[in-house]
């Protein structure tokens, strides 16, 4: 008889509608052995080393609230980390979007801000230098856990991925799609910059850092580029602004058959 593994899930939350809509109304939920809502948390961090300390399953997923879990997932899930375990028994992490020099698109999520989707069906265990954290997944026993000097809800995904790298851990895209139902954001935000030059600073051995939306350098030109061209965005006249989805299961449903591939 086929052993399931037993895994929980996190999410950090601060609107109930977006989450009651999107991850509390994924269909495959209740395979997880628990759910854990955190509230009230000044940072990602914060809430996620809170939730660790409270759950029993060695693995567990951390997902934004916007983010939606198509019925299957469970089951796609369960063989990605199956595959895992007998593919490479050190690995640490893992989520459903990466990057890498080697692969700059690994994993498999439709982006409803930009609309499109990104990654592919492979086949293959996708090593990743980072991760995006719409969703990630951690094995407990790794001894990893989130940096709380890193203040708010950006670049924890890079981070715990470098952590892993440093102990001679891996970390891995697997390929199960899920929506990530997030509105567009064309100028990032001062929290982002503050947590792009603390990942600069802790890791700067490791620089360049390829990151899913952006590479951490050593050369400050590159911080000023990207900066002027978020505002170069934001001053553009956009038609048909990309905003997020009433019923994120229909969207799931239209995708099928739709799935790039290698």
């Amino acid at each position: 008889m086929e052993v399931m593994t037993k895994w929980s899930l996190c999410v950090a939350s601060n609107d109930a509608t977006l989450l009651h809509e999107n991850l509390l109304a994924s269909p495959d939920i209740g395979e997880a052995a628990a759910v854990i809502v955190q509230k009230g948390f000044s940072s990602a961090a914060q809430a996620y080393n809170d939730a660790l300390e409270r759950v029993t399953t060695d693995i567990v997923v951390f997902a934004h609230q916007d983010v939606y879990l198509p019925a299957g997932w469970a089951n796609g899930f369960q063989q990605a980390i199956e595959r895992l375990e007998n593919g490479d028994p050190n690995w640490a992490v893992a989520g459903s979007y990466g990057t890498s020099y080697k692969d700059r698109d690994a994993g498999l999520v439709y982006c409803v801000a930009n609309r499109r989707m990104m990654g592919r069906v492979t086949g293959e265990l996708q090593s990743v230098d980072s991760l995006d954290e719409l969703l990630l997944v951690i094995k407990k026993s790794s001894g990893l856990r989130f940096d709380e000097g890193l203040q708010g809800f950006h670049f924890y995904g890079t981070d715990i991925c470098l952590q892993a790298r440093a102990r001679g851990l891996s970390s891995y895209a697997f390929e199960e799609l899920c929506i990530h139902n997030a509105e567009k954001t064309e100028v990032l935000p001062r929290a982002f910059w503050k947590g792009y030059f603390y990942i600069r600073k802790k890791w700067r051995r490791y620089l360049p850092i390829a990151t899913p939306c952006i590479c951490v350098t050593a050369n400050p030109l590159d911080v000023v580029r990207q900066w002027l061209r978020g505002w170069k965005n934001y001053f553009t006249p956009i038609s048909n602004s990309p905003a997020r989805v009433t019923e994120p299961n229909l969207l799931a449903a239209n995708l099928q058959g739709h799935i790039p591939t290698k």
